[in-house]
C-alpha cells in the first residue's frame, strides 16, 4: 500500500511538471510583443523610426546584442520590400544576469526597441511584413517568431518628441550627451586601455558591456586620481588590424550611458601623443612645399629679401616675429575648434573657406597687401593713408607677424603628407591635445624662420639688393593680387571682370614700377598662364562622375561595384592638383571605363552635414579625401592626400 502511494505522488508529481511545460510551449503568457508606430512612423531627427515592445512575465529575460554565456539577440528580416535599404536596432542599456557561472546579458519586465529605418524612396509609399526573432529565457529558452506589417506614408508621418518610442530613443545611448572624455586609448596585442575623465570632476560607479563580431572580454575598472578612471579590456584573442569593437559605458548611479566605438584598425589608436606630436612637426615642415601655398612662400620670399637688406642685428627678431604670427595663428585656430566643438557644431579642416564673409574680408586683405607690394599706395594714396599704411607695413616687426597670419590662413586649404592624420588626431582628442597639435603643426610650418634664426648667412643665398628687387616686388605683388581675386572668385563673381581686374591693376604696376617691356616678356607670359589657371572655370556636367548620394553609394557597394569617391572643394587647391595631374588625365580615365569603376563626387565647396558625416566615418576632418571600394573590401580604402596613377590602380586591384 504505502509503494501504490508512493507510486500515485511520483505520477502526479510528473504530470504537473510535464503539464507545466506543456503550457510553457503552446502559450505565450510568458512573453507579449507589441510594434510601436507601425502605421504611422516616426520622424525623429530626420531618421524615420518604429519600435518593438516586449513585456515580460517575472523571471523570464530577453538579450541585448552580446547576450553574454548564453542566449540570443533579437532579429529582424524584412519580406518583399525593395524601399527599405538597411535597419539599425538601437538596444537600451542592460543588466547582467548571472544564474550559478552563467552570466547573460539581458533585460527583464519590459523593453523597448526602437528600429531605424534608412528608406530608398521617401516620397514612395510602402507596406511590408518584418519577420521578428527573439529568445526568451527563464528555466528553459523559447525561441519566438512573430510577423508584424509596417506601413510607411510621407504625407502620414509623426514627429510627436513625447511618445512612448520618442522617449526610448531619446533614452538609448547614442542619443544621451556624453558624461565624460577620453583622454587616450591605448591598443596592445590583446588589452585595450581608455583612459577617462568624467565632466563632473567626480568618480563614477561604472558598468561595462562590449560587442566585438570577434572577441570576447574581460574589463576593470581602476581609478586614477580624484576625476579619472581607466577601462582595462583584455580580450580572449589577439586582435586583428579589421577588428572593431563596440563600448557600451553606464553611469550605475544615474543611468546615463554612451557608447563608445573603436577602430582597432585605426592606427590613431596605437599612437602616443608624443609621437603624433611629431607627425604634426613634420606635416608643418612639408606643408611649406605643398604647391598650394605657393602665394604663401611668395610671402616668404620677399620676407626673406627685405630681411636680407636691413641691418643684420635685426634678422633674428624678423624672423621670430613672423615664427611668431605662424604659431599664433595656429594655436587661435585651435581654440576656434575647442570653442565651436563646446557649441556642438561640426569642424573641419578649411571650413572657413565655406563662408563667403571670410572669403570677401581675406580677398579684400589680400587685394590692398598687393597694390602695397606693387606700389599703389605711394603714387595713389593721400598722405593720410600713407601714414597709416607706415603703421601697417613699414613697421617691420607687425609686418613680420602679419606675414605668419596670412601665411596661416593661406594655408587652411591645403593637405599634405602627415598633416591629414596630425588634423584627424587633433579634432578627436581633450583641448589639451587638440592645442598641442596645432602647436606643433604651426612650429613645422616656422621652420624656415627658425633655421634664419639658427643661421643668418642663409640668406645669402640671394643676390645682392638691386634692380631685380623691383621685379621681385612687383612679381610677388601680382601672385598676392592672383591669389586675392582667386578668393573673389569662389564667390562665384564673374571670372571676367575679375581677369579684367587683374590686367589692369597688372598694367598700372608694370607702369609704376618703370619696368621696360622688351626685358620683361617672358615674366608677363608668365604671371597670364597663371591668371589662367588660377580662375576656375565653369565645369561641363561630366556624365562619367556622379553626384554623391549617401543611398546611391551604398547600392553600388552592396551590389559589388568598384566604386572611387572623391571628396573635393572649389577652394581646395590640393584637390585641383589632383585632379589636373591625375584624375582627368585620359590613361585615367580610360581606365575608369575599362574597369567599370562607378565614380562619385562629393562637393564640399559649401557646407554640407552629410559629406562632413561621411568623412567622419574614416576619421577625416579635411581634404582631398579618396576613397576605394570593391567587392573584396566595401568598408572602403582611403588614399593619401596626393594622388597618383599607381596609387589609384593598386587601391583599384586590391578591391576587385
Amino acid at each position: 500500500m504505502k509503494k501504490f502511494f508512493i507510486l500515485t505522488f511520483f505520477l502526479i508529481l510528473i504530470k504537473n511538471v510535464v503539464n507545466a511545460n506543456l503550457e510553457i510551449l503552446t502559450t505565450d503568457k510568458y512573453s507579449s510583443l507589441s510594434t510601436l508606430n507601425d502605421e504611422k512612423l516616426l520622424k525623429f531627427e530626420n531618421d524615420l523610426f518604429f519600435g518593438i515592445k516586449i513585456n515580460l512575465l517575472p523571471g523570464w529575460k530577453t538579450y541585448w546584442k552580446n547576450p553574454g554565456d548564453s542566449g540570443e539577440t533579437i532579429s529582424l528580416k524584412f519580406l518583399d520590400n525593395k524601399n527599405i535599404k538597411k535597419h539599425e536596432i538601437l538596444y537600451p542599456p542592460p543588466k547582467r544576469y548571472f544564474d550559478s557561472d552563467i552570466e547573460t546579458i539581458g533585460y527583464e519586465n519590459e523593453v523597448i526597441f526602437p528600429v531605424k529605418l534608412d528608406v530608398i524612396d521617401t516620397n514612395q509609399d510602402f507596406r511590408t511584413e518584418v519577420n521578428i526573432n527573439y529568445l526568451v529565457c527563464k528555466h528553459i529558452c523559447i525561441p519566438i517568431n512573430e510577423k508584424r506589417v509596417i506601413n510607411y506614408n510621407p504625407r502620414n508621418i509623426s514627429e510627436n518628441n513625447k511618445s512612448i518610442l520618442a522617449v526610448a530613443i531619446t533614452q538609448n545611448p547614442i542619443k544621451q550627451d556624453s558624461f565624460f572624455e577620453i583622454q587616450e586609448i591605448d591598443i596592445g596585442e590583446k588589452k585595450i586601455k581608455i583612459n577617462l575623465k568624467y565632466f563632473d570632476n567626480k568618480n563614477q560607479a561604472l558598468d561595462i558591456f562590449t560587442f566585438s563580431e570577434n572577441h570576447e572580454f574581460d574589463y576593470r575598472i581602476i581609478p586614477v586620481g580624484k576625476f579619472n578612471s581607466q577601462i582595462l579590456l583584455v580580450s580572449n584573442s589577439k586582435f586583428e588590424l579589421k577588428d572593431k569593437l563596440e563600448v557600451l559605458i553606464v553611469n550605475k548611479t544615474n543611468g546615463n550611458s554612451n557608447i563608445l566605438n573603436i577602430n582597432i584598425g585605426n592606427k590613431k589608436n596605437h599612437q602616443s601623443i608624443i609621437f603624433m606630436l611629431m607627425i604634426a612637426f613634420i606635416g608643418g615642415i612639408i606643408l611649406n612645399f605643398m604647391p598650394c601655398v605657393l602665394p604663401v612662400l611668395s610671402l616668404k620670399i620677399y620676407s626673406l629679401i627685405n630681411l636680407n637688406k636691413d641691418d643684420k642685428d635685426k634678422i633674428l627678431f624678423y624672423s621670430l616675429a613672423t615664427a611668431a604670427g605662424i604659431i599664433f595663428s595656429f594655436i587661435f585656430l585651435s581654440i576656434v575648434i575647442i570653442l565651436l566643438r563646446m557649441l556642438g557644431n561640426e569642424v573641419g579642416w578649411g571650413i572657413q573657406f565655406q563662408s563667403s564673409e571670410f572669403l570677401l574680408i581675406f580677398a579684400l586683405i589680400l587685394f590692398f597687401f598687393s597694390l602695397n607690394l606693387i606700389g599703389f599706395f605711394e603714387i595713389f594714396m593721400p598722405s593720410i593713408f600713407n601714414r597709416l599704411n607706415n603703421v601697417d607695413f613699414k613697421n617691420k616687426y607687425i609686418s613680420a607677424f602679419f606675414t605668419g597670419i596670412i601665411s596661416t590662413a593661406l594655408a587652411t586649404p591645403c593637405s599634405a603628407p602627415f598633416l591629414g592624420t596630425a588634423i584627424s588626431f587633433a579634432f578627436t582628442q581633450n583641448d589639451l591635445y587638440t592645442v598641442l597639435i596645432f602647436t606643433a603643426l604651426g612650429t613645422g610650418f616656422s621652420i624656415p624662420y627658425f633655421l634664419i634664426v639658427l643661421s643668418p648667412n642663409v640668406l645669402n643665398i640671394f643676390p645682392k639688393p638691386g634692380l631685380w628687387m623691383i621685379k621681385m616686388k612687383y612679381i610677388l605683388g601680382m601672385l598676392v593680387l592672383l591669389t586675392g581675386l582667386w578668393l573673389l572668385s569662389l564667390m562665384n563673381l564673374n571670372s571676367t571682370a575679375l581677369y579684367f581686374i587683374f590686367i589692369l591693376v597688372g598694367g598700372f604696376g608694370f607702369y609704376i614700377s618703370k619696368l621696360e617691356l622688351s626685358k620683361n616678356i617672358l615674366t608677363i607670359l608668365l604671371l597670364l598662364i597663371s591668371s589662367f589657371i588660377i580662375f576656375p572655370k565653369k565645369e561641363q556636367n561630366d556624365e562619367m562622375w556622379l553626384k554623391y548620394e549617401k543611398n546611391i553609394l551604398q547600392e553600388m557597394i552592396e551590389k559589388n561595384n568598384i566604386v572611387f569617391v572623391d571628396v573635393t572643394a572649389d577652394w581646395c587647391v590640393t584637390c585641383k592638383i589632383n585632379k589636373i595631374s591625375t584624375l582627368d588625365k585620359k590613361q585615367m580615365r580610360s581606365f575608369f571605363k575599362e574597369n567599370n569603376v562607378k565614380l562619385f563626387k562629393a562637393d564640399w565647396t559649401n557646407k554640407n552635414i552629410e559629406i562632413q558625416n561621411y568623412m567622419k566615418t574614416f576619421n577625416k576632418y579635411g581634404i582631398p579625401l579618396n576613397i576605394v571600394y570593391g567587392p573584396k573590401n566595401k568598408e572602403g580604402i582611403v588614399l593619401g592626400e596626393l594622388l597618383s596613377k599607381k596609387k589609384i590602380i593598386e587601391a583599384i586591384n586590391e578591391v576587385k
